[in-house]
């Protein structure tokens, strides 16, 4: 499944290109930086018991979510994969 999703990426064809690792480093820092800023303004809005309590909810809601809906996702996404390719080997 990984593999077809690669193929048909378009930067599969130069995978070791210098505008790749820039774009993730570029995208990398962006996301820190974002989460740097939230981060902040939130220490300063609300009190750090509460942030934590909501972080902790959040945690726990995507793990219940991951473990109980998880594998079913992951069996669906791959049968659509193997449908695709055996439709274009028609």
């Amino acid at each position: 499944m990984i593999k077809a999703r690669l193929r048909r990426s378009p930067s599969a064809a130069a995978p070791d290109s210098p505008g790749r690792f820039f774009g993730t480093a570029a995208a990398l820092l962006t996301a820190s930086l974002i989460g740097v800023l939230l981060g902040e303004g939130t220490a300063t809005l609300f009190p750090p018991l509460l942030v934590k309590g909501i972080a902790a909810l959040g945690f726990l809601t995507i793990g219940i979510r991951l473990l109980w809906f998880g594998e079913g996702e992951e069996e669906q996404a791959e049968a659509a994969d193997e449908q695709g390719e055996n439709r274009k080997l028609d």
